[in-house]
């Protein structure tokens, strides 16, 4: 039974079957996050929680949002711009932490903040990440953090690549989707040879039926025309008052909405592998003009929320 130990959180004590003493007790601790996030910014939700891995988790907000996890964030003590870049964090062995294929935030830097695909993970210097798909980060980074973001998945349907121009960052789509496309947004290429990686769209112009993608500077096009592009957010979209339930077994999935597939009004994205890494921290941003009040409940111990 929850019982309230203070305004942030609560404790459910159980008792083992067949044990005895003190070690027939655990306890959960199930922070209870609460916190209004103004209108047209992105904060970081304040709590209790210390960096582990989930094992369940509930959020809401009053206005739509979107809630980017991070695990714990490493100082950044140099890097490369590349192509390929990569970013070097000293003395922290990321390998058992950062994989690839895994999305990185980097915060706090000189002009190189961003969100970013990593292609492989090293002991080498402490710990290096190189960047997918060639990227190359604009003025080698040298300072503020990096951490791995564990909220990520696709927020539409996925469209098949007809052309793409070698060596240089642009795609085609067959067909007007300039409704699903907009610039800044991030899509995800999969399928293809040797192109698949998080990218972020510059501009999108659509003629005589076919949808022209132009990607933003940083990796170039190597193969000419196949797989498939989606967004995709490295967050997860909340609709205001809706709550958003997640279970460790469920991976992606929410189980307390109908998602049979993505869609742009039933997005997928959710916590991503969050039970393999660690989640520290809640990046909630709430683009309309009335300011967000947020709720969560994150769980470490347990399926079942005290």
């Amino acid at each position: 039974m929850a019982s309230t130990i203070t305004a942030t959180q609560s404790n459910r004590v159980g008792n083992e079957a067949g044990v005895t003493g003190s070690s027939s007790y655990t306890a959960e601790v199930a922070p209870i996050l609460e916190q209004t996030v103004s209108a047209g910014t992105e904060e970081e939700v304040t709590s209790s929680f210390a960096d582990h891995t989930l094992q369940s988790a509930a959020m809401s907000c009053d206005q739509d949002a979107v809630v980017q996890a991070l695990s714990t964030r490493y100082v950044i003590t140099g890097g490369v711009a590349g192509p390929p870049g990569t970013i070097i964090t000293g003395g922290d062995d990321l390998t058992g932490i950062v994989f690839p294929g895994d999305l990185v935030r980097i915060e706090g830097s000189t002009g190189v903040d961003g969100v970013y695909q990593v292609e492989t993970v090293t002991a080498v210097a402490g710990g290096t990440i190189t960047l997918a798909n060639g990227m190359n980060i604009v003025g080698a980074p040298g300072d503020g953090t990096v951490a791995r973001v564990a909220s990520a998945g696709p927020t539409s349907y996925s469209y098949p690549i007809a052309t793409s121009v070698l060596l240089t960052d642009v795609l085609t789509i067959t067909g007007d989707v300039t409704d699903i496309f907009a610039a800044g947004d991030f899509v995800s290429i999969t399928g293809s040879t040797g192109d698949d990686a998080f990218r972020e769209i510059d501009t999108v112009v659509e003629a005589a039926g076919v949808t022209t993608i132009t990607l933003v500077a940083g990796g170039v096009i190597t193969n000419n025309g196949d797989g498939q592009v989606s967004l995709f957010q490295a967050g997860i979209p909340l609709t205001a008052n809706e709550p958003y339930m997640w279970l460790r077994r469920s991976g992606q999935q929410n189980p307390f909405r109908r998602q049979p597939l993505a869609t742009a009004t039933e997005p997928a994205a959710g916590l991503y592998n969050a039970a393999r890494g660690r989640v520290a921290s809640l990046m909630v941003s709430v683009p309309g003009v009335t300011n967000g009040n947020f709720k969560g409940r994150m769980c470490s111990n347990s399926n079942i929320f005290p």
